[in-house]
């Protein structure tokens, strides 16, 4: 089912209450009342954009008064009401730094005071807008606490509101219209809240598609737009009506409708900001009379020359969808195309904060329901002693109406009932007061109970992947020794060799389960430092030939000239995603070619990098873009069974190009091949001097001369460098430490020392002290864990020869080994500084 982008009012709410204990505070200006909170709710309410600026200069005058407590308060408030402007602005993300300073500038005397869950309200809207439901949701439960604490009944209704939101962020649209209705029950014959009950409860009805009712609700809440005078409310409110009635066919009314709302966007400067989606819904309009050009008319003019991908915005998520069908009645593919990927993005966005918000919510159901029956049990409760009261009440008038027969023992047999009916009624309130009490602390116990349980999930999966990777490592290390061995016989080499890749598959499982662990988690580190990207595309290309040439393809490197050399990007993870990429070509192509594309793409003055990876493969069809993008998702259980995978590997990489700041896109024919294309900002880096080594190092002649010392590695590590090293250096030594390495006998004879930071920590001042007391200084190269490549810039100033980051494998290794040899041999002959200036 699709849902719409209708506009949903809850910000007003928490705005038309002011935060307690203001009212003494000094007036914002000459022309602003005594009562400077209660003027200023009311211009923010009507008029948001006034009433930030109203917020703002209150603030800053309040900043100029001595430091006093009232001073401060001044402020909190004053921030409090310019990101609640914001935040009716849609201006979400300029509200969230203002909120996060109040609460933390909030002094320990006013925790648990209105204007601490008026905070809290407004941050958990903030979140809600952004997808964080689990954050949301805590801020609107802590809040109903304060609130009930501070017995403020209104703002409790506010909050169970903005709990119904988050059930409509879900989907679950009864849950809605649930939460909705207590809220106006736990405080009925509010203007402002009925308003946004209203509208939310609409906006629900709509999506069950019951337009009719969905459409009287809307007008319920035009009505108290109209009461409260707010413009800006009758805009938004008249464009989901109009939404409404093109849903149900009565285009002729919709038309009227939009007629009116785009009138007051055009009057009212703080409505002005719907405009833009007034005409996209006019556009809709359009499209439903079949006259695509008027509506591609309008939906220029709502844009005003932006690109689609610079509005990618939820609430315009139903305007790049007419757009998409104006331009597809037209016959404008490209612009049609455009607006179909935004629309298609931020689709899917939608339905992943369904799915997120469905997931945080899913340990709180079965306490919900229970909330919710003790809340009807409640109300029968109190039903019922309502009517005792009634039938004490008619007792009463009866007794009364004997009182003149009867003597002074009847008179006091008469207070005597009413002193037990009270105490009665009084005992009953305080039961039902405590059930109440239980049913929060029992629901607040269960989100904490869920909280730990979602941190314990992510836990389980990041150290249980570790703890299999490592020992994961020292069998993958001692198979390429075996295959590396001229002696083992044909017969076992072909065993080890299953071994091995068998090997390989599952520490590329183990690392898409922990890497996706820490992207759920929302950890996705980078890193960018100055790295050599030509390098990195031939290393790339040279690590999967072996497997291409295998099974019959061609796979190829295509530079363009214009591409630079040296450019600052986080290598660890453009090599992570460029490798993904290429598995996925390599794994769906049976035959044909792969080609790797690096080109730079100038847009204005912008610059981009484009790595696109060209397959003769299996293709994707057009509907399976997205699809294919989302975690373990593959295109059908046959995908699975021919070609093997976790379905991580794409969503692992889009995750991944996002936190650099660019995208992964695609373009494929089903059954003529696919095109991958990574694009990230393009940064040149700049010119580097590289000098060469000092005259005192060791420098043997070759690998086949030299002397290498490992430092940490553990046992298993060890053991397999020593294998891998074994008939290619001429003498090997290890030492678990580094105060055992300079205390080893052979530590002067060591033309290289391999330094593993893993197990032996990052900190080498040791290690330079006691190897500059010797003749001649070993060269040093270094082996840094997983995700710290940060430490390199470092470590090379530091006076380190070479540093290498994992994963790394024995061909690697050696490979480096290699290059630093022939770079010792070339320094001795040249014995002078180059300076790289780089790819133009």
């Amino acid at each position: 089912m699709r849902r719409s982008a209708r506009c949903a009012i809850l910000a007003l709410l928490v705005v038309a209450s002011s935060p307690i204990g203001a009212q003494s505070l000094p007036a914002a200006s000459q022309t602003e009342p005594a009562d400077w909170v209660t003027g200023l709710r009311k211009v923010v309410q009507t008029d948001p954009g006034r009433g930030e600026a109203l917020a703002a200069g209150i603030e800053a005058k309040a900043r100029k008064l001595p430091a006093t407590p009232q001073t401060r308060m001044t402020i909190l408030t004053a921030q409090y009401f310019r990101a609640e402007a914001l935040i009716q602005l849609n201006r979400s993300e300029a509200a969230e730094p203002i909120i996060e300073a109040a609460l933390a500038d909030l002094p320990a005397t006013a925790a648990d005071t209105k204007l601490h869950g008026d905070l809290l309200l407004a941050r958990a809207g903030v979140a809600s807008s952004a997808g964080k439901a689990a954050k949301a949701l805590q801020d609107y439960q802590s809040a109903y606490r304060i609130f009930v604490r501070a017995r403020v009944p209104r703002s409790q209704a506010i909050a169970l509101m903005g709990i119904g939101s988050i059930y409509q962020d879900a989907g679950d649209f009864q849950n809605v219209l649930e939460y909705y209705g207590q809220a106006e029950d736990a405080f009925p014959g509010d203007t402002s809240l009925s308003l946004s009950s209203s509208n939310n409860q609409a906006n629900a009805l709509a999506d069950l598609h019951q337009y009719r009712a969905a459409e009287l609700k809307y007008r319920d809440a035009l009505g108290y737009a109209k009461k409260l005078g707010s413009p800006v409310l009758e805009a938004r409110i008249l464009n989901n009506i109009a939404g409404t009635q093109i849903d149900t066919g009565q285009l002729d009314v919709a038309e009227a409708t939009l007629q009116r709302g785009l009138g007051i966007a055009e009057s009212e400067a703080g409505a002005a900001e719907w405009r833009p989606l007034l005409l996209g819904t006019k556009a809709r309009l359009e499209v439903a009379r079949h006259r695509p050009e008027a509506a591609i008319r309008l939906i220029e003019e709502a844009v005003r020359g932006k690109a689609p991908a610079d509005i990618a915005d939820q609430s315009y998520r139903d305007l790049h969808r007419t757009a998409f069908l104006a331009y597809k009645a037209v016959g404008d593919s490209r612009q049609a195309l455009d607006h179909f990927e935004v629309y298609s993005k931020l689709d899917d966005e939608g339905r992943s904060l369904v799915t997120q918000t469905n997931a945080s919510l899913l340990g709180a159901q079965f306490s919900s329901e229970r909330l919710k029956a003790r809340i009807a049990n409640q109300k029968a409760s109190i039903a019922n002693q309502k009517a005792s009261i009634s039938d004490l009440k008619a007792d009463q008038l009866r007794i009364q109406a004997r009182q003149n027969a009867l003597i002074l023992g009847g008179l006091l047999a008469i207070v005597s009932i009413v002193v037990i009916a009270l105490s009665l009624y009084l005992r009953s309130l305080r039961r039902s007061r405590n059930t109440i009490r239980g049913a929060n602390e029992t629901l607040s116990r269960v989100n904490v109970e869920l909280e730990h349980a979602l941190t314990a999930k992510s836990r389980f999966l990041a150290t249980t992947s570790h703890e299999i990777r490592t020992p994961l490592n020292g069998v993958l290390g001692m198979t390429q020794v075996l295959l590396a061995d001229p002696t083992v016989r044909s017969d076992v080499r072909e065993r080890i060799a299953l071994v091995h890749g068998a090997g390989e598959s599952m520490r590329a499982l183990v690392d898409d389960i922990l890497e996706f662990a820490k992207i759920d988690a929302g950890n996705v580190d980078t890193v960018k430092a100055d790295m050599d990207l030509h390098a990195l595309l031939h290393t790339v290309v040279e690590f999967w030939q072996a497997q291409a040439t295998t099974k019959g393809l061609s796979l190829t490197l295509e530079l363009g000239d214009e591409v630079p050399r040296h450019i600052v990007e986080d290598e660890r993870r453009v090599r992570q995603v460029l490798l993904n990429l290429l598995s996925n070509a390599i794994k769906f192509t049976l035959a044909g070619s792969v080609v790797v594309k690096a080109s730079v793409v100038t847009t204005g003055l912008v610059e981009s990098l484009a790595v696109a990876v060209v397959d003769t493969g299996v293709g994707i069809p057009d509907e399976a873009f997205e699809t294919i993008f989302e975690k373990f998702s593959q295109l059908d259980t046959s995908t699975t069974r021919n070609f093997g995978g976790t379905g991580l590997g794409l969503a692992i990489s889009r995750s991944i190009a996002e936190a650099l700041g660019g995208d992964i896109g695609v373009s494929s024919t089903s059954g003529s091949g696919s095109t991958f294309t990574l694009t990230l900002p393009l940064v040149r880096a700049a010119p580097r001097v590289v000098a060469a080594p000092s005259a005192g190092s060791h420098a043997a002649a070759g690998m086949a001369q030299a002397h290498v010392m490992l430092v940490g590695g553990g046992l298993i590590g060890q053991s397999v460098i020593r294998n891998l090293l074994g008939g290619t250096v001429e003498a090997f030594s290890a030492a678990a430490t580094l105060e055992a390495a300079l205390a080893h006998p052979q530590i002067g004879d060591a033309d290289v020392v391999i330094v593993d930071t893993s197990t032996v920590g990052s900190d080498l001042d040791e290690l330079f002290q006691g190897l500059a007391t010797g003749k001649a200084r070993p060269r040093i190269v270094v082996i840094l864990p997983a995700g710290d490549a940060s430490a390199g810039a470092g470590l090379v100033a530091d006076g380190v020869d070479c540093v290498l980051a994992r994963p790394i494998g024995g061909a690697g290794l050696i490979a480096a080994l290699e290059e630093l040899f022939r770079g010792l041999d070339e320094s001795v002959k040249k014995e002078q500084v180059k300076v790289d200036h780089g790819a133009a």
